[in-house]
């Protein structure tokens, strides 16, 4: 009897073992959704479980499904989406999207959308880094304009770690193409290689507390058909600080190419802000570079190694109007290496300034009516500047208006090593390091590169290159010496100058000794 009751209790375990084990097998093996890594395509199914192999449909369901710190990969292809009736895209978490290209991966907002992404901080907390790269986010087929606001952060206000906008493209938002929320606060934000353009009024903008900027190439061009008094590429409209912006450009804007009030710790290096100019504008509005603070205060700024030319008023405006004594004001601001060529009407224009302090103007071209134009009542340091001329600023072009004190100025002189010789190579430099002082000035600064051309073209070789770290050299052949031919000059100029600089190559006469008998 016992071996009985043992025998049908091994059975029953046998029994329970074996009926449960093809059920852990199949849950072993069963594909589970996606977590860290979500992806999504075209020809996806938002029922499918978002891996590589059985993607989703849409980019909304991959946000909404992928863990917090995780991937969303966005196939080639155009996605139209549609999260809510304000808003096609919304992103509440933190998450990288990374698609195949802003020309590839492509997402066409809605025309009557009012957003067409909003990154949101849940309950106006915090939101940890959001990374969107190779992306692109333009209009539906057929309509003029995409959503209102196409990325529209911090709405509801909070604090957002870190905000990284890559290798992506923003076009044909009807207002504004990535804008930050005056209720959020930005601890770091970073734009490189991106695009913003053909937006209805601005490219990008900042409002609220921005504490990191950092923007890496990338063109803000073309903003402002639908407002053409405040087309901006790029625009400072809250407390934006240490801020970094290289290499970009902000061209074609209908009114500036960068408009800023309370910006302070910032540095602008070898930016374009160049054709600012729109003919439904106000002329007074058209600028390269609008540091125009009427809010509070901005200090502690360096542009360099930029170039401001053809835009509809300025090159360059500085002002703080302070008709209500609020205490606006523009300190320690150098601008430097630049050029300001071809301007309506000034280089660089400061204008209406009741407190400024520290401005340093040098090592800059002018090419404009006026060079240097101002109303304000200190006297600016702008010193050892180029104007065209070997002379200094012009009495009818590249004019110094106000209270500049623009004495010493660069002077273009011609260098030969070794002196001219019949039949001989020389090297010729042009060089502007030198002041009407006559003192070396290469310890401050250098001037924006330029073309100088040199004449004879048939004796120089090149006849013209690039001035580089304000010099440019070129080699000399001199001709052979026939008796009584006409002396000529050796002549170089820089583009965007009147001054030619010459230095005579001389008629040498052949000395026959004379031969004892």
């Amino acid at each position: 009897m016992k071996k009985i009751v043992n025998f049908l209790a091994i059975l029953i375990i046998a029994i329970l073992v074996f009926s449960a084990s093809p059920a852990r097998l199949v849950q072993a093996d069963d594909p589970v959704l996606c977590t860290t890594d979500c992806y999504v395509a075209p020809t996806g199914n938002d029922a499918n479980l978002g891996n590589e192999d059985s993607p989703f449909k849409t980019i909304q369901k991959g946000i909404d499904t992928v863990s917090e710190g995780g991937t969303v990969h966005v196939a080639t292809g155009t996605y139209q989406e549609s999260k809510y009736g304000w808003a096609d895209l919304v992103i509440d978490k933190s998450l990288t999207l990374i698609g195949q290209g802003r020309a590839n991966s492509v997402v066409q907002f809605s025309q009557n959308g009012y957003q067409g992404l909003e990154i949101n901080a849940p309950g106006g907390g915090a939101l940890g880094p959001v990374r969107i790269e190779a992306m692109g986010f333009t209009r539906r087929p057929g309509n003029d304009w995409s959503a209102d606001w196409a990325v529209r952060i911090g709405l509801g206000g909070g604090t957002f770690e870190k905000i990284e906008w890559v290798d992506s493209k923003i076009d044909y938002a009807k207002t504004r193409g990535l804008h930050f929320e005056s209720a959020g606060t930005y601890q770091e934000v970073l734009i490189q290689n991106s695009g913003f353009l053909n937006n209805g009024v601005i490219g990008v903008s900042f409002q609220g507390i921005t504490e990191k900027l950092t923007i890496n190439n990338g063109n803000f061009n073309y903003n402002g058909e639908l407002d053409p008094f405040h087309g901006y590429g790029l625009a400072f409209e809250g407390d934006v600080s240490n801020i970094s912006v290289t290499g970009a450009n902000f061209n074609s804007n209908t009114a500036q190419g960068i408009n800023a009030a309370r910006i302070s710790n910032a540095v602008f290096d070898n930016i374009n802000a160049n054709d600012n100019r729109s003919t439904e504008a106000p002329y007074y509005q058209q600028y390269g570079f609008a540091l125009n603070d009427w809010v509070h205060g901005s200090e502690n700024i360096l542009i360099k190694n930029s170039s401001f030319a053809r835009n509809g008023w300025a090159g360059l405006l500085i002002s703080a109007p302070d008709v209500d004594d609020q205490g606006h004001f523009i300190k320690n601001v150098e601008v430097t290496s630049s050029k300001f060529i071809g301007n309506d009407q000034a280089g660089i224009s400061v204008w209406d300034v009741k407190d400024l302090q520290n401005l340093k103007i040098h090592h800059n071209r002018f090419w404009s009516v006026q060079a240097l134009l101002g109303n304000q009542s200190v006297v600016v340091d702008a010193e050892n500047n180029w104007y065209g001329y070997n002379t200094g600023p012009g009495d009818s072009y590249s004019k110094v208006t106000g209270s500049f004190d623009y004495n010493p100025w660069l002077v273009m002189k011609l260098d030969v090593t070794p002196m001219f010789l019949p039949g001989q190579d020389s090297t010729i430099t042009a060089d502007l390091t030198f002041n009407s002082d006559n003192v070396d000035t290469s310890s401050l600064g250098f001037v924006y590169p330029g073309q100088v051309s040199f004449t004879p073209t048939e004796y120089f070789d090149p006849d013209t290159d690039m001035l580089e770290s304000s010099k440019a050299p070129s080699i000399f052949s001199a001709p052979p010496v026939i008796l009584g031919s006409p002396p000529f000059d050796v002549c170089a100029q820089l583009e965007n100058s009147w001054d030619k600089v010459c230095l005579p190559f001389p008629n040498f006469y052949i000395m026959i000794p004379l031969m004892g008998r």
